[in-house]
């Protein structure tokens, strides 16, 4: 593919197609009445820009501003005979699905059973996470434990029918989820590895335990190479066909293996020689 055309289907990757829901609509995401022994009405909606955010999730909202949330809405909904029996949910808008990705691997646990609901959901004792498309949802339920329970599936189960079926993944991490063990991935939106030499990406480890990354956007890889050449303790470089492979030890990180072909990035924490790595980078490169 022509380095033009291939720098913009890498662009386009990340693109999906569009929600039944605008983003300035999140307060009709949110259900008439929640489950809490009773069917309970919904009492309060509140909406919230990106700049105000900190007034309902103060310690929080940086971490949603750095993911690129543009608007945010909660309802509660309240039992009127018993104050305990409570359910708050929370649903944030993003420029595109990776953004709301992050978010979603960032609060979910290893430990919450996943739910086939959207893109991907969990629901926990206390928590149920969604992610739908460029949406994060978030509920949090109080009361008995059947009380609980209850509330959370049938308020996501709700707002994923009122979303509409799950758009396709991105192609990165569709590409990315074949290798790396899914409970692992996260979506990094500033730089990979901490390292401000590194786009955005994603990570995750392979079975074995290895790190593995990839840039999500059209990268300048000879700037990221020619940054590493400097950075990297006893740099080692070497061609595989149309693919550039710099390893050495990062002060900080380790072992660091970088692949480049074009304006596609992958990498891991190992060196080259570990078996399969190769593969597997050139695999994510295509």
């Amino acid at each position: 593919m022509p380095p033009v055309r291939e720098a913009l289907a890498w662009l386009l990757a990340g693109v999906l197609l569009p929600s039944a829901v605008a983003a300035q609509e999140l307060p009709a995401l949110f259900p008439d009445v929640a489950l809490l022994g009773s069917e309970t009405p919904r009492q309060e909606i509140k909406t919230y820009s990106p700049e105000t955010l900190w007034e309902k999730i103060n310690g929080e909202a940086e971490l949603f501003q750095r993911f690129g949330v543009t608007r945010a809405a909660f309802a509660f909904y309240e039992h009127p005979e018993d104050i305990d029996r409570s359910l708050e949910l929370a649903a944030y808008a993003f420029p595109d699905s990776l953004s709301a990705f992050g978010l979603f691997a960032t609060f979910r646990s290893p430990d919450d059973p996943p739910e086939d609901l959207g893109n991907g959901s969990v629901i926990g004792s206390y928590q149920g996470h969604l992610w739908h498309g460029s949406f994060f949802i978030t509920a949090d339920a109080f009361g008995s434990t059947e009380v609980r329970a209850a509330a959370l599936r049938r308020a996501l189960s709700e707002i994923a029918s009122t979303l509409g079926p799950a758009p396709p993944l991105p192609l990165a991490l569709a590409a990315f989820l074949k290798v790396a063990e899914p409970a692992t991935v996260s979506f990094r939106p500033d730089h990979l590895l901490g390292r401000e030499i590194f786009p955005p990406g994603l990570e995750g480890s392979l079975a074995g335990g290895t790190r593995i990354f990839t840039a999500t956007e059209a990268t300048s890889t000879d700037r990221v190479l020619a940054a590493c050449r400097a950075l990297l303790k006893n740099p080692k470089e070497t061609r595989h066909g149309d693919t550039t492979l710099l390893s050495g030890v990062d002060p900080l990180l380790g072992p660091v293996t970088v692949a480049a072909r074009g304006v596609r990035l992958a990498g891991a924490r190992a060196l080259p020689d570990e078996e399969g790595l190769l593969n597997i980078l050139q695999g994510l490169l295509r």
